[in-house]
């Protein structure tokens, strides 16, 4: 009776390849990066110091798992234990609950969490800056962090499988909550520009949209993370450890969303940037059931502002004036 010997998957070769995926991706958002930081600080000094911050943060995040991911490749195929055998390095990366591998898992799920909380930062300032709305997007966050962290500890225990029921699950509920969460939000932030630009076209000297190009920016930029993590989300699906080793690349996507939008708008590098609201009298616009009037009376340019609507919301209007 014969038995079949399981063959191991090639993941130093696997690894290899994402990492010097990685490498190019990192080196990309190195320049981002340098552009996100001349954007808020020369071309929109008005910015929230906490738009700053997030960004340090995801930069900072994405650095360290560059860096560990190096060190791995390096420990992969210099060490003379691994040296000792042609599968050194892939016995080397199947350890995948190894110390430096599980660091790496888990600023990951750390830099997903800072680009979900940035998601919902904009989402605050555009819909009416209310706590409330936010409520419940910040509590499916938390659970999308618990399941990825849960499913990350499950790996690190001592012989844990990758593909094991429990683990799988865990690290499926995590990555289907984590793309509902991301596309959700991208939509709602997308439609409600796109319904404000609406409300105020007959103000803009061409008639247009004004927030059409931001709406695009923002859509074109999210689903490049959304399409990725899409990808390795099926490839786990139907079993294959590719699924675990496109992390690696993902991670500085996610990085890349939210700096490559705050660059876009803040350059002006949108397909139209030069749409402006008249600069003519004071004009009110409301319901006169709510009581709630808008008074504008200065030029606003559409590349001013990274969140578009930042300054629009139920605490920015005046209800002084009669409506019409």
């Amino acid at each position: 009776m014969s038995t079949t010997t399981p063959v191991l998957p090639p993941f130093g070769r696997m690894n290899l390849n994402a990492i010097l995926f990685e490498a190019m991706l990192y080196g990309i958002n190195i320049v981002v990066f340098s552009a996100t930081m001349y954007v808020l600080r020369r071309k929109m000094k008005s910015a929230s110091m906490l738009l700053t911050c997030m960004s340090l943060y995801l930069m900072s995040l994405s650095t360290a798992h560059f860096t560990i991911s190096w060190i791995q490749l390096v420990q992969a195929y210099t060490d003379a234990p691994n040296n000792q055998s042609p599968l050194g390095p892939d016995l080397f990366f199947a350890a995948l609950g190894a110390p430096l591998a599980t660091v790496n898992s888990v600023i990951y799920v750390l830099n997903i969490m800072g680009n979900n909380l940035l998601l919902i930062l904009r989402l605050y300032m555009v819909l009416g800056r209310s706590w409330k709305i936010i409520i419940g997007p910040l509590i499916f966050e938390a659970v999308h962090i618990s399941c990825a962290l849960t499913s990350i500890g499950l790996l690190a225990a001592p012989g844990a499988d990758l593909f094991s029921p429990v683990i799988q699950a865990w690290g499926k509920a995590a990555w289907s909550l984590d793309l509902a969460l991301n596309t959700t939000l991208t939509v709602i932030i997308g439609f409600s520009l796109w319904r404000a630009g609406q409300n105020t076209a007959s103000l803009t000297r061409s008639g247009k949209n004004k927030y059409t190009e931001t709406v695009l920016t923002i859509v074109e930029s999210g689903a490049v993370y959304a399409i990725a993590t899409l990808i390795i989300f099926v490839l786990d699906i139907v079993g294959l450890p590719a699924g675990f080793v496109g992390i690696t690349g993902i991670i500085q996507l996610a990085t890349t969303t939210p700096l490559l939008i705050i660059v876009r708008v803040g350059l002006g590098l949108t397909r139209d940037n030069h749409t402006t609201l008249a600069n003519t009298a004071p004009v009110a616009f409301g319901s006169s059931r709510s009581g709630v009037h808008v008074n504008i009376s200065r030029v606003v340019d559409s590349q001013s502002d990274v969140y578009a609507m930042k300054g629009v919301g139920q605490g920015d209007v005046e209800s002084n004036g009669k409506a019409y």
